[in-house]
């Protein structure tokens, strides 16, 4: 679907109506389908044919709208070196909240990304809230180091729009930034040593 509600359906039916009706994921729960679009083929409009066009235009109501990175910002204008410095600011005030047990501004640094990530995953707002909690008292709960910051490189994805820095340590490289310290180091097939 588009932003302006309209997208072009193959329709290959063999009635002389077509109904569109629409539903979704309301708080976890599914919604009644109701019919939102209804078209009726003129009596031997499409005698003979084996392709009949036809436009019609309805609005979609959707549930809530996810922020989409192709209307951010471009970054590829940006200095890279000062980018990194402002992504590495960024990624020690996570690391600092997580280390020093303070989940609330933990999650209030990430929650932008766990609420879109809630939302794909049709999360009641109880659930939402709850996997909030749950990171909170998870971190919280116990001292847990994060590995260094030593080892990376600036990526930047997603037509100019995304940024992050990828780890190129070892059985690391290429994944995210942010690992706890195991007890155990892992070797590159992921089993301990």
């Amino acid at each position: 679907m588009s932003n302006k509600g309209t997208d072009h359906l193959e329709i290959i039916d063999e009635k002389d109506e077509f109904t569109l009706e629409k539903t979704s994921w309301k708080y976890g729960s599914l919604v009644e389908p109701s019919i939102v679009y209804t078209f009726v083929l003129n009596e031997g409009a499409a005698v003979n044919k084996k392709v009949y066009l036809h436009k019609g235009i309805f609005k979609a109501e959707v549930p809530y709208q996810l922020v989409d990175w192709r209307d951010g910002k471009g970054l590829s204008k940006i200095d890279s070196l000062k980018l990194k410095e402002q992504l590495l600011k960024s990624y020690e005030k996570i690391k600092s909240s997580f280390e020093n047990q303070q989940g609330q501004q933990f999650v209030k640094l990430v929650e932008k990304g766990m609420f879109n990530l809630a939302q794909g995953a049709y999360l009641k707002t109880v659930e939402f809230e709850n996997l909030k909690e749950n990171k909170q008292n998870f971190i919280n709960k116990q001292k847990r180091e994060l590995e260094s910051f030593s080892f990376n490189k600036l990526d930047i994805s997603g037509d100019g729009k995304l940024v992050s820095l990828r780890r190129t340590d070892g059985y690391n490289n290429g994944e995210g930034f942010l690992w706890r310290k195991y007890k155990k180091k892992w070797t590159r097939n992921r089993s301990y040593r």
